[in-house]
């Protein structure tokens, strides 16, 4: 479950990882001791305006950075706490880049694990840098103290193979680990086995996020994603994604027989196997948690043919998001409209229409249920965010509204305690609001204001607060992140 994804390398990627950027298997692989930090994944290949990422496994409550050397030190991130064992640093590598072999260094009270990175750039002469600004995740969760079905059952030991390689995904697929129990510390999250079957498959690139962030966040370049209920019937190898409590949950699928698929997972049942009910296209729920979607790699067989169109008059399942309180849903579309009924987090809604109603966080449209009452598309994952998105119809005629004025999603990052919104560019304006870490935002424009670690650029969101660039994950640090206009 929880609110991973970082990885351990599988023996057989590790070396696939040691030829490309010359590590030695010996140190992809050593586990972290109470003391010291180990690199588990950095991307393979770096060129100008790609995304680096590195995933490491660090003592739990130890103090950790990154610094990043050429010939001289070329940038160094914040210190943070390590609130569990996992430790994500990501950046973007800037335009103009110096091809050459850098140094990562991962730093951790004191003792440090090492990785050559070689880079292609495109310009020669003085060394320019790797990266200008690296954003740190603690990669960590919530999960509940007993699962449905699986209370009072206890773990095998810390480490523990659960499911081997070989018995699984036709032979070849990945170690299934035990993390002890369910907890939000371990190493064995849900979110590390997705990332190092996919990485050890070759399918694709980590994906970045907690659990409930994975739909959303997997590359399309690499890799299809379908909503529960879309027409689309998992096969081995896909990831099916729950949404549910803080940070969601994520399995792998290994076999689809019948009215279940079987799937593999960790930090969530101590065989490390479940099943999942299927009903025509239609996934039933995990640990009361309901199915978000599915990521199928490209790679991994021949792609999917796309679903079928929805029934007339009938458009989803989509989910609720964005809210831990019930969601009102109203009369018509307006919140000052009598209420009909409420709606939790996580829940599968159909859609009849959509029409223009008060405006809320950024979006003035509203979604009719099929039950008839309204609820705003703000809290609703259909796939366009303040426009409409087709197929499904305008409730009445007219023209569509222009062109949706935010940019992204991007994500809150940096922070471990609620970030402040505020009126203006300033850390001493007014406080509009506060967003919790690894939100999900939205920006009108970015200007310039208050200088908050290193940069003086700010983004105005889609609700219209400010909040400084600094813990936003744009691609670019202390300068503007085109396509998003000045305001």
């Amino acid at each position: 479950m929880r609110l991973d994804r970082r990885f351990r390398i599988s023996l057989v990627a590790s070396a696939v990882l040691a030829m490309v950027v010359g590590i030695s298997v010996a140190t992809i692989t050593a586990g972290a001791t109470s003391k010291k930090p180990s690199i588990t994944y950095v991307t393979p290949k770096l060129n100008s305006a790609a995304v680096g990422e590195v995933f490491a496994k660090v003592p739990v409550h130890a103090v950790c950075q990154m610094k990043v050397f050429g010939k001289k030190l070329e940038v160094i991130s914040r210190s943070v706490k390590a609130e569990s064992g996992i430790l994500e640093f990501s950046w973007t590598v800037p335009p103009k880049v110096t091809s050459g072999v850098r140094s990562v260094n991962v730093i951790c009270s004191g003792e440090k694990a090492v990785v050559d990175i070689k880079v292609q750039g495109n310009t020669s002469g003085r060394e320019l840098p790797l990266a200008t600004h690296i954003h740190v995740q603690v990669v960590r969760s919530t999960e509940p103290a007993k699962i449905t079905g699986k209370g009072g059952v206890s773990f095998p030991p810390y480490g523990t193979v659960l499911v081997s390689a070989a018995s699984w995904f036709g032979g070849h697929g990945v170690n299934v680990y035990s993390n002890g129990s369910v907890n939000d510390t371990g190493y064995y999250q849900c979110v590390e086995l997705a990332n190092q079957f996919m990485v050890a498959e070759h399918f694709g690139p980590a994906i970045w996020g907690n659990a409930n962030l994975l739909y959303a966040d997997a590359p399309t370049t690499y890799y299809d994603k379908f909503l529960n209920g879309s027409g689309y019937v998992p096969v081995p190898g896909d990831l099916i994604v729950l949404g549910g409590g803080a940070y969601g949950h994520v399995v792998v699928v290994d076999t689809v027989a019948g009215s279940y698929v079987n799937v593999v997972e960790q930090n969530a049942s101590p065989t490390g196997r479940n099943d999942i009910p299927l009903s025509g296209s239609t996934l039933g729920t995990e640990y009361g948690m309901s199915v978000i979607g599915i990521i199928h790699a490209k790679a991994n067989g021949t792609p999917p043919p796309p679903p079928p169109p929805p029934s007339s008059g009938n458009y989803g399942p989509y989910l609720t998001t964005n809210t831990t309180i019930p969601l009102n849903e109203r009369s018509a579309a307006s919140t000052g409209a009598s209420l009909t009924g409420t709606l939790s987090g996580g829940t599968s809604v159909y859609i009849s229409c959509q029409t223009k109603g008060t405006n809320v966080n950024g979006s003035s449209i509203w979604d009719k249920l099929v039950n008839g009452s309204y609820v705003s598309d703000y809290w609703v994952n259909t796939p366009v965010f303040a426009s409409w998105s087709p197929p499904i119809p305008q409730c009445s005629g007219g023209s569509p509204p222009p062109s949706p004025t935010s940019y992204g999603p991007y994500h809150t990052t940096n922070t471990t305690i609620p970030l402040n919104e505020r009126s203006t560019p300033s850390t001493s304006a007014t406080i509009t609001g506060a967003l919790p870490g690894d939100s999900t935002v939205y920006i009108t424009c970015q200007t310039t204001g208050t200088n908050v670690g290193g940069t003086d650029i700010w983004d105005q969101l889609s609700t219209g607060s400010y909040v400084s660039d600094y813990w936003v994950n744009t691609p670019n640090f202390n300068a503007a992140s085109p396509p998003i206009p000045h305001c």
